[in-house]
């Protein structure tokens, strides 16, 4: 390997101890919770919680901003496919040119899709009074995140300058804003395993949510 893959390899280690130290911070101490009796699915609750429960109509703020909604999922799904090209890029396994070039186009409308809330912030005044330069800067990081994992699968030759800032993102992600990241997971799992516990969510969820006792 060369040093730009270990380097990358150095910083997701640093990355992977921060982030287990935030996910103890953050769940509460084994025997901490409640003393009653499990009366839902808390699995059930889980996937529901990470996939249905984020869908438009089960948000009000997504079924009042649609625009900004299928914005936001966008750019978050090419964040995604800008890890899995972090991954393949790194092992230099190689995939036909058409998911590439797919993966370039789809890479690129994300980004133009971060540029485009990162506007809306900055003229929007009630979002402008409560943003900080961290919440641009988070932004722009990540754009070039995935501009940078676009040229890469146009041109090898970038891939050193890639794997290095890919491992400055691993770095920054625990300290700056980016951290959302990791409490988004650990929030909905959460709310998934606090709710199926009493047997509560979703609301209306059939027979396989009906209270048991």
């Amino acid at each position: 390997m060369t040093v730009p893959h270990w380097f990358v390899l150095a910083c997701l280690a640093v990355f992977a101890v921060c982030t287990r130290y935030r996910i103890n911070r953050a769940f509460p101490r084994k025997g901490a919770g409640g003393l009653a009796e499990g009366r839902g699915d808390e699995a059930r609750a889980v996937l529901y919680s990470l996939s249905g429960a984020m869908m438009p109509w089960r948000k009000e703020t997504a079924r009042r901003h649609v625009l900004s909604y299928v914005l936001g999922i966008s750019y978050h799904a090419g964040v995604f496919l800008g890890f899995m090209w972090l991954v393949l890029i790194f092992f230099g396994a190689g995939l036909p040119q058409v998911l590439r070039t797919l993966s370039l186009v789809a890479l690129a409308l994300a980004a133009l899709s971060g540029l485009a809330l990162l506007i809306k912030r900055a003229l929007t005044p009630e979002m402008r009074y409560f943003s900080n330069p961290d919440d641009y800067f988070s932004n722009l990081f990540v754009d070039g995140f995935l501009l940078l994992t676009a040229a890469v699968l146009r041109n090898d030759s970038v891939t050193p300058a890639y794997l290095v800032y890919a491992g400055v993102l691993f770095l920054y992600i625990p300290v700056g804003k980016l951290r959302h990241s990791i409490y988004f997971a650990l929030a909905r799992v959460y709310l998934g395993l606090f709710y199926g516990r009493r047997g509560v969510w979703p609301a209306g969820g059939g027979d396989s949510w009906r209270m048991r006792g």
